[in-house]
């Protein structure tokens, strides 16, 4: 089963997302260029997370949010790195380095830097100017890492006749003319585009970027032009790459760094095209995107044979978008989940929203709705507390595939009898707010509730700038509120508890607008 995920993961009321889900996955070029070979030169589909590099001992976060780089997690170039050497069944070491919030990577799969040379990273040919944890990357963005990379070796770049669709074509036994350029190693320069570069040897290599049997195509010198004619033997779907055709005395190194792969579609006669898609078209799947993989869903390709029999590894797969949790805005206290059928498949057969409530012993995930036709559900789940969610479907010949769907809090109302007001409070409506009302109170104004053990949260709706105080289980904190614009919700924390307690929040300045509480983690 595969999820599409096409639509971002968000929920208007942004205050019940305590943690956002996990971003949307893309499809990144990534290539590792190891000192004499290509570790890695595939499309890979990637999406931010932690980390841990094999001489680390805890998991570090790897999602551009490093260091304040960006606002939201997502896709970054050493997460999309590290995804496709695992596919290989590799691994990764780096030193964590606090001061950056970043590894400084020293090995991919059984590569390691030297002594004088270090791995070092691009992003559409040019150097990131900050890690590879904080450089986020987009769909169709090309990641490469080159081991020895500033030792002033130019970069080798590969460019065919590319026709109306992108791809380059030839025809068996006819020479395909293709050029080879260099750009700058400086980390100064960004330079994407170099002049042409002689002595370059262009040859075939596999889906992977691994040398092709030699039989698939006769290699090819690049002149001072830098163009190169190579003709293949072999028809179909075949890529070609450029290596220097010398090295650096000093080091042994090849002269310049390894090309880019180029996909060429070898036609057995003109007009004969090639079937499938081409190398560069087919996203690697890492297991966690796949069904079974446990991780929280994604495209990819269902392995083995459903329940419907044998065989049904073919048959046309349901494609949803991702799940969409729209919480706040009822007067019932409901969430609701929303998500489309983008490509039908084989059918749905039926679909299930599980939840779990977090900070609770030996909690499990239990049924919180399902059905099979429909394309949005309501849940009911108990006010006051966190919950993570996931989301289940399964077509017509057995295939299941599962989508989590982040953490959530289910905040008690406001006016809910749980919570008891003193002081200066006034109720008021507010159409974007958990049950569409808040509770406005000044200074003086007190509110108390009974919350199990975690961490309390009391929700604020927009609002002057105030000063609040926070009491639970002993201890308290002061917390000053800028002004907020409206319709904007934020989050007071109080202290963590170990056992349920009551909870007070106190207004010492200003005026505040109360949403709820709830208790988290």
């Amino acid at each position: 089963m595969r999820f599409r995920h096409g639509a971002r993961v968000v929920a208007p009321i942004i205050l019940l997302l305590l943690a956002a889900a996990r971003p949307a996955p893309a499809d990144v070029h990534v290539r590792v260029e190891g000192v004499q070979r290509t570790l890695f030169d595939r499309v890979i589909r990637t999406d931010g997370r932690s980390l841990k590099a094999s001489s680390d001992t805890v998991a570090r976060r790897c999602d551009g949010t490093n260091l304040g780089a960006n606002p939201a997690p997502g896709p970054t170039a050493t997460a999309a790195t590290v995804d496709a050497m695992e596919t290989l069944r590799s691994d990764f070491d780096g030193n964590w380095t606090p001061g950056f919030d970043d590894y400084f990577i020293t090995r991919f799969g059984a590569e390691s830097d030297g002594a004088t040379h270090w791995w070092g990273i691009l992003v559409n040919r040019v150097f990131t100017p900050v890690g590879g944890c904080q450089f986020q990357v987009r769909a169709g963005d090309e990641v490469l890492w080159v081991n020895d990379a500033f030792s002033s070796r130019p970069f080798l770049w590969l460019d065919g006749p590319n026709g109306a669709d992108g791809i380059a074509t030839a025809i068996v036994g006819q020479p395909l003319t293709v050029t080879v350029t260099s750009t700058d190693s400086s980390t100064e320069v960004n330079q994407t585009t170099g002049p042409p570069y002689a002595g370059a040897v262009v040859a075939a290599v596999d889906a992977d970027g691994q040398t092709a049997p030699a039989d698939v195509a006769v290699p090819a010198t690049s002149g001072a032009d830098g163009r190169a004619a190579v003709t293949f033997a072999v028809p179909g779907w075949q890529r070609l790459k450029a290596r220097a055709g010398g090295v650096v005395p000093e080091s042994g190194h090849p002269a310049a760094i390894a090309s880019n792969s180029v996909d060429v579609c070898v036609e057995a006669a003109p007009g004969a095209g090639c079937e499938g898609v081409p190398p560069s078209r087919q996203p690697v799947i890492p297991a966690r995107f796949v069904d079974g993989g446990g991780g929280s869903g994604g495209d990819g390709g269902a392995g083995g044979n459903g329940a419907g029999g044998g065989g049904t590894s073919d048959r046309p797969r349901v494609e949803l978008s991702r799940p969409r949790v729209v919480a706040g805005g009822t007067r019932d206290g409901s969430v609701r989940v929303r998500w489309t059928v983008r490509r039908a498949g084989v059918g749905v057969a039926s679909w299930r929203i599980d939840a779990k409530p977090l900070g609770v012993p030996r909690a499990r995930f239990s049924r919180a709705a399902s059905g099979t036709s429909a394309t949005s559900a309501t849940l009911r789940l108990r006010a006051g507390r966190a919950y993570a969610l996931r989301f289940t479907v399964t077509d017509r010949v057995g295939r299941a595939g599962t989508a989590g769907l982040g953490q959530l809090l289910v905040p008690l109302d406001d006016r809910a009898k749980a919570l008891r007001l003193s002081g200066p409070w006034r109720k008021a409506a507010d159409a974007g707010a958990w049950r569409r009302t808040v509770s406005r109170g000044g200074r003086g104004a007190v509110l108390r509730v009974r919350l199990a053990a975690g961490r309390p949260i009391v929700l604020l709706r927009g609002g002057p700038a105030a000063r609040v105080r926070v009491s639970a289980g002993g201890r308290s904190r002061v917390v000053s509120l800028g002004a907020a614009r409206a319709g904007r919700t934020r989050t007071v924390a109080g202290p963590a508890r170990k056992r349920a307690s009551v909870v007070e929040l106190r207004v010492l300045r200003g005026s505040v607008s109360v949403d709820g509480a709830g208790v988290r983690p």
